[in-house]
């Protein structure tokens, strides 16, 4: 998905403020999910994207995110597909994602569209033959660790919550 070229929309700009003001909490790692929500905004997958370019060029942003991009674009839900997905890999070929489906995890088939356009925004995936994906080849496999080490921590503190039953 393209990102627009002109700057941010004053929704946008709101969402950023929050962003900045609790990353400067040592303690806090807010998402741009997160950050929408509070803003009272609703998801858009456009909007997202937007933000995180603009994020990935502030030098702002830059000094005050402790982890990697990914961490702040990825939903909770996303860090936990992308890993289940990114494992799932064979030869570098990303299953089916209905194959690898977590059935006690409602948001799985409406989710997984946006997830895999931000794993492919974010340099993860690729369009592959066949209409597969397939994990970059820049990315060696240390560098799929450092994406698990990278998102573990969120997804780890997700996990549970996503498994409870109904």
């Amino acid at each position: 998905m393209k990102t627009r070229a002109h700057p941010l929309t004053a929704q946008e700009r709101r969402i950023v403020a929050i962003l900045y003001d609790d990353w400067r909490d040592l303690l806090r790692c807010t998402t741009i999910d997160q950050a929408m929500e509070r803003s009272g905004v609703s998801f858009s997958q456009e909007s997202r994207l937007h933000i995180a370019e603009f994020l990935r060029r502030d030098p702002a942003a830059v000094k005050l995110m402790r982890w990697d991009l990914a961490v702040y674009v990825l939903t909770n839900e996303e860090k936990l597909f992308a890993r289940l997905a990114m494992r799932s890999a064979r030869d570098g070929i990303i299953p089916n994602p209905d194959d690898i489906a977590a059935a006690s995890v409602e948001w799985w088939s409406a989710g997984i569209p946006e997830a895999l356009a931000a794993l492919q925004w974010l340099g993860f995936l690729r369009p592959g033959l066949d209409a597969q994906l397939q994990v970059c080849s820049r990315y060696t496999p240390s560098d799929i660790a450092t994406f698990y080490r990278r998102v573990h921590i969120m997804a780890c503190l997700v996990a549970p919550v996503l498994q409870r039953p109904s």
